[in-house]
């Protein structure tokens, strides 16, 4: 994966240039997806005057976030997109959250569901989490192919029926309280 806002704003600029100038009769939209914490308010100004859709990597509440988002230091991410989050809204930047449903979910689809409902998240996509992994001499395991020698589940992976629940608890609300 990458970040696409390390790309920088310039990128973004000019790319948006070349799209009004060759565009012809075509409508463009542009969106993308971010960890969200490059997010300042010159990117809210470029999004809200080009009108992107903004899709933001948010796992849920803070335990269940910073439990596996860290950045490269190994320090939380959550309170900084939330940060974000609200500089979205401020500037009126219409924005979306993926998150990846982990183990730490199991149970609580209708709490994370309302969490991203409270935000203005009008659109949710949950990804499961089921990775292998092996182990390295220090920090954080590696992820890898299941066929790698040695690969074995990730402990931050959600379990099927976990995830099927997390689901079902989240359709059944959706369709009692907000169809």
């Amino acid at each position: 994966g990458g970040e696409p806002l390390m790309a920088g704003l310039p990128f973004y600029r000019k790319a948006v240039e070349l799209q009004k100038k060759y565009c012809g009769d075509k409508e463009i939209e542009n969106t993308l997806q971010t960890n969200g914490i490059l997010i300042n308010e010159e990117w809210c100004e470029f999004f809200k005057e080009n009108g992107f859709l903004v899709g933001v990597s948010l796992d849920g509440p803070q335990d269940v976030h910073d439990a596996f988002r860290l950045d490269r230091g190994g320090r939380p991410t959550w309170e900084r997109v939330m940060r974000s989050v609200e500089m979205l809204r401020r500037y009126g930047v219409e924005f979306n959250t993926l998150s990846v449903v982990n183990s730490r979910c199991e149970g609580r689809g209708v709490e994370i569901y309302r969490f991203f409902k409270a935000l203005g998240s009008r659109y949710m996509q949950f990804l499961p989490a089921v990775e292998h992994v092996v182990d390295r001499p220090s920090g954080r395991p590696l992820i890898v192919s299941p066929s790698t020698e040695g690969a074995r589940p990730a402990e931050w992976n959600v379990s099927a029926r976990g995830y099927g629940e997390f689901l079902c608890r989240i359709f059944d609300e959706w369709a009692r309280h907000d169809v």
